[in-house]
């Protein structure tokens, strides 16, 4: 059950007469338990205490020096709630102080998330985050932190989130586009010891810019001596692709998620204010020098079995991207380890069609890839397409191993197509995924016997039993094994 606590009280009949709910405290909620009589306060504080809250959401915080005695008092009674696992504050900058002190009264929390309102973001941009680094030290039983503060707390902070324990950490930008999101010599410092230092087994990192080359090279070797289960690197800009590239290449990671931000170009003033302007796409050439390296370097990744890559904006029909992509289709169809891959767009349309169906061809046919999941993006269909649609399908019928699902978008009128003309590349789309549907249904149920032995009559009759109330796979795999059908008729 979720509860909105607009006042002090309003919430205090319901929370007596319900169980594992969730309380989102409105902005000026504290204004309100303030202007409490003692009496009032102490009750609401007992009704608090006595109620089965899971989790509570604080939109808006205040601070008030004089009021600090019952501040205290608020944060302790919601910390001795047994059932209280997650908190989420959004703080402003004068509200610093609050927030280390609810921490500090929640430091039984497992998941904690942080978020900046920027609206309320002070001219000046000085803010002590000392006290709130001396609260998250001590919470023993924090394991996941989502924190959005600017990048300037993060040489105070991070430090203290070190520990031996495995926990989930989340940095994302507290100033969309904005130079606040620029990570420094010292900040990137402080991020590194963290990743290198500490057991995090998901690292996420959303937004964060690193424009100072030694910066870089700090945060390249950081992530180069990292060991994690998840490590998703999404709208950061990336100054040097191979270096990069290699750098993931280096680390043990399982699940790998990446995506650039477009470089930014020289800030300007614009009515006394600093602003930075982002140009549509990264620069090609960096773009392609990343997917070439991890091309290269994907068959060195022995642990990861996860790569999405297909929110990388780019440029599909450049002739760099169009030659790196295809490199990744075939390293990736090499690989022992991959089993989830979600690739970035794909041109379906110009002098490089052919060479990117050959690639799918590889991919799809490849028999020693571990695949179970690809999900692909083309921007148009053609003609072209169409023609190879029969290798395509042939090669698909040859894999054995995805099952969970072989997922195709395309985005049409990308060259102003009209409607008859999309209607007839949809059809390619659908007969291809009617043709996967059924295989990833049988590859789900263990058509993979033929590989290691096809005259396993037994594990072929249970394959028989599930596809019963599905002629399509049903007769697929009779005509794919013959010898079931005179199998079937011995005694």
């Amino acid at each position: 059950m979720k509860l909105l606590a607009a006042g002090a009280c309003n919430i205090d009949s319901a929370l007596e007469n319900t169980q594992e709910v969730h309380v989102t405290f409105e902005f000026g909620y504290l204004q309100h338990f303030f202007a409490l009589g003692d009496n009032d306060a102490e009750q609401h504080l007992r009704v608090l205490q006595a109620a089965t809250i899971n989790s509570i959401s604080f939109l808006g915080l205040s601070w008030d020096e004089a009021f600090r005695a019952r501040c205290v008092l608020f944060w302790q009674a919601l910390g001795s709630i047994p059932t209280l696992t997650a908190a989420t504050i959004v703080c402003r900058e004068d509200t610093i102080q609050v927030v280390a002190i609810a921490i500090q009264k929640l430091r039984h929390v497992s998941a904690l998330k942080i978020v900046y309102d920027g609206l309320w973001r002070q001219a000046d941009g000085v803010v002590d985050y000392t006290c709130l680094a001396g609260a998250l030290q001590d919470c023993p039983r924090l394991w996941s932190l989502e924190y959005g503060l600017p990048t300037n707390s993060y040489r105070a902070v991070l430090s203290s989130l070190q520990r031996n324990t495995p926990f989930s950490l989340l940095l994302f930008p507290a100033f969309p586009e904005d130079e606040g999101n620029i990570l420094d010599m010292e900040d990137a410092s402080a991020l590194t010891q963290l990743i290198t230092g500490s057991r995090i087994c998901k690292l996420a990192l959303d937004g964060l810019h690193i424009l100072a080359r030694d910066a870089f090279e700090a945060f390249c070797s950081g992530i180069e001596d990292m060991a994690t289960e998840s490590l998703s690197l999404t709208n950061m800009h990336v100054m040097d692709g191979k270096r990069f590239a290699e750098a993931i290449s280096h680390s043990l990671v399982a699940d790998l998620r990446v995506s650039f931000w477009p470089k930014a170009r020289d800030a300007v003033l614009v009515d006394d204010q600093r602003i930075s302007f982002w140009p549509e796409a990264p620069p090609d050439a960096e773009l392609s020098r990343f997917l070439s390296a991890l091309a290269l370097n994907i068959l060195a990744m022995n642990y990861i079995e996860l790569l999405d890559i297909h929110e990388i904006y780019s440029n599909p029909y450049c002739s760099m991207n169009a030659e790196a992509v295809p490199l990744l289709i075939h390293s990736a169809s090499k690989s022992l380890t991959l089993r989830r891959l979600m690739l970035p767009p794909i041109p379906a349309l110009g002098p490089y069609a052919n060479v990117m169906d050959d690639a799918l061809v590889c991919l799809f046919g490849s028999q020693i890839s571990l695949l179970e999941s690809i999900s692909l993006t083309f921007f148009t269909r053609s003609g072209k397409l169409q023609r190879a649609e029969p290798n395509f399908l042939c090669a698909l019928k040859k894999n054995f191993t995805l099952r969970v699902y072989v997922k195709f978008q395309h985005l049409q009128n990308v060259f102003g197509d009209n409607e008859e003309e999309d209607k007839e590349k949809r059809l390619w789309g659908e007969n291809v995924q009617q043709t996967v549907t059924m295989l990833r249904r049988l590859n789900r149920w263990g058509r993979n016997y033929m590989l290691r032995d096809a005259n396993d009559y037994n594990r072929g009759f249970e394959m028989l039993e599930k596809a019963g109330n599905d002629l399509n796979c049903l007769f697929f795999h009779l005509r794919e094994n013959p010898p079931l059908c005179w199998r079937c008729g011995q005694p």
